[in-house]
């Protein structure tokens, strides 16, 4: 299967949409999902599988909402972002203590004023 995800422009009611292929053998496209229908169920009724994947469609299909705007609610990066942004920190970090003012003893120092509890107590 193959997924093909398209933003719908906030005036026209913010939304996803998402398309459904499966390619024959030869590559040409043999069949498309057309629709989903949903029916109310009872409580404690068991929820039917309505979509099985192999994981590298999951990815295909997270990758493809990737690239329609849509983000983890998480607020996590990927692994890419998260190694950039620690890269500039420890360039911050070198940049800040090779100040000729600031000595190498104050880093704990300045990160503990830098936190949300401010500067141990011993240093107030």
């Amino acid at each position: 299967m193959q997924f093909f995800t398209t933003r719908v422009p906030a005036h026209l009611g913010k939304a996803i949409e998402i398309g459904i292929v499966s390619p024959s053998e030869r590559g040409m496209l043999a069949s498309c999902a057309e629709s989903l229908t949903m029916r109310t169920i009872e409580p404690g009724e068991i929820v039917p599988t309505v979509l099985s994947l192999k994981e590298e469609e999951a990815q295909q299909l997270c990758d493809s909402l990737w690239e329609a705007g849509v983000r983890p609610t998480n607020g996590e990066g990927s692994t890419g972002q998260l190694a950039a942004t620690q890269a500039h920190l420890d360039d911050m970090r070198a940049i800040a203590f090779s100040h000729p003012g600031i000595r190498r003893e104050q880093e704990s120092i300045i990160m503990h004023k830098c936190a949300p509890c401010g500067p141990p107590k011993d240093k107030q």
